[in-house]
């Protein structure tokens, strides 16, 4: 089984942001909601409008140059960072108004936020923790725990969710199609220790919701994440329901119901980012049926080819 790369960080780490040099940064982090922080081990990554906007190591800080933003100097003092963020952010927005705008990544960022850390992230059933997650070919938008909101106050039934965005009808095939993400997350999934891979995602989750990155009265440290269901969710924005590319999509996947891969469409709460348990269409049981019938959803149904199933 291939070794995973962790990303929680180590504690001497972790407490210069709870309570050393760091806390600083981490307060103008916390009071601003369109940055968001993941964490990479030996680093930290800060993300505005789904790019780099800072990345904090213990004792230096880097940024991608490409985006016009001058490497930061080696401070600490509140207000000195909060000038970093405005003039930084600025940088991304001329490079995003300058067509370099990437629509799934606004998504990823909403997501997070919508799921995570503003006031009803503890009122869905997803919490966000990690976006851009890296290992080895497999590349996942978004790392996620659905803990239902009936089962906070215990911990049990917590699995893991690996969201993969896609914003309007193109993106639903081709060389990054719905299948191929599908197959990447599959073959993930078998060659990796899960084991060790679990256990990092639990003390992720634990790691940033002591950080304050993650809005939640629940006590993250009680979980005990399923290790016989992984599921996998595609958040699909703006798509065209009167395409057929979608359930092509689905029929290519060969779902194999044995498998503890569970595959989900994700339906929107109203027009919300918001992820919830009921908003789950389960991919492994959509009917495929031939001459291109089309998929509608609606009203807590999955329509297709006239006939209507409860999703």
């Amino acid at each position: 089984m291939q070794q995973i790369k962790t990303r929680a960080l180590k504690e001497d780490f972790l407490n210069e942001f709870l309570f050393g040099k760091l806390n600083n940064i981490l307060k103008v982090i916390q009071r601003d909601n369109n940055l968001i922080m993941c964490l990479r081990g030996n680093y930290t990554t800060v993300y505005y409008r789904g790019l780099q906007i800072l990345k904090i190591r213990p004792d230096s800080f880097d940024v991608d140059k490409g985006y016009g933003i001058n490497k930061p100097e080696l401070k600490y003092d509140e207000e000195y960072w909060l000038e970093y963020f405005k003039s930084a952010k600025q940088k991304i927005d001329e490079h995003c108004c300058n067509g370099q705008a990437k629509l799934e990544k606004e998504i990823q960022q909403i997501m997070f936020r919508e799921n995570s850390c503003n006031s009803i992230a503890d009122e869905t059933d997803y919490f966000i923790f990690d976006l851009e997650y890296a290992h080895k070919k497999a590349r996942f938008d978004a790392l996620a725990i659905f803990w239902s909101r009936k089962d906070r106050a215990f911990g049990k039934d917590v699995k893991l969710a690996i969201i993969e965005i896609k914003a309007g009808l193109k993106a639903i095939n081709g060389n990054a199609s719905l299948s191929k993400h599908y197959n990447d997350v599959k073959e993930f999934i078998e060659n990796i220790n899960m084991q060790e891979f679990l256990s990092d995602v639990k003390n992720i989750f634990s790691q940033m919701t002591k950080l304050g990155l993650i809005n939640t009265k629940a006590n993250p440290d009680k979980i005990s994440i399923n290790n016989n269901e992984i599921q996998f969710i595609f958040a699909l924005a703006n798509y065209n329901d009167n395409s057929a590319l979608l359930q092509k999509e689905v029929e290519l996947m060969k779902i194999n119901h044995s498998s503890l891969l569970k595959t989900y469409i994700a339906k929107s709460s109203f027009l919300g980012y918001g992820l919830y348990e009921k908003g789950m269409i389960d991919v492994g049981k959509m009917i495929s049926k031939p001459n291109n019938a089309k998929l509608i959803i609606h009203r807590g149904t999955q329509e297709i080819g006239g006939s209507a199933v409860e999703i």
